[in-house]
């Protein structure tokens, strides 16, 4: 009874609460990360200030990431990439779904930003 009782404290809070949101997602990238191996870690902080210097925009499409985006690995944990802020960057959702897991120069070539 109690677990449910939390489960459902927990759920309440994450559809309430951006920043909880923010965290739980964070946490769970972390895990699934250190499960592949990768070194580093970030926090929902890095990301607000990755996402600021982009000046909220995607680095891609130059769409809006204010309030609905992705966080990227630059070089994708898939291919040998870290899990440091230094890796990431902040994309709109089908920008980043449209890149997965491609070398940042075959996802640049595909989209015509390299010749």
């Amino acid at each position: 009874m109690e677990r449910e009782r939390s489960r459902e404290y927990i759920k309440g809070r994450r559809v309430n609460d951006p920043e909880f949101r923010q965290a739980c997602i964070t946490r769970a990238a972390n895990r699934a990360a250190k499960k592949r191996n990768a070194e580093g870690f970030y926090t929902p902080q890095d990301i607000e200030r990755i996402n600021a210097r982009q000046n909220y925009k995607c680095v891609e499409c130059g769409w809006s990431t204010k309030y609905e985006r992705h966080v990227d690995h630059i070089m994708p944990l898939a291919l040998g990439g870290s899990n440091w802020p230094s890796n990431l960057q902040v994309l709109c959702p089908i920008c980043n779904l449209k890149k997965g897991a491609k070398h940042p120069i075959d996802f640049a070539l595909q989209r015509g930003r390299l010749v």
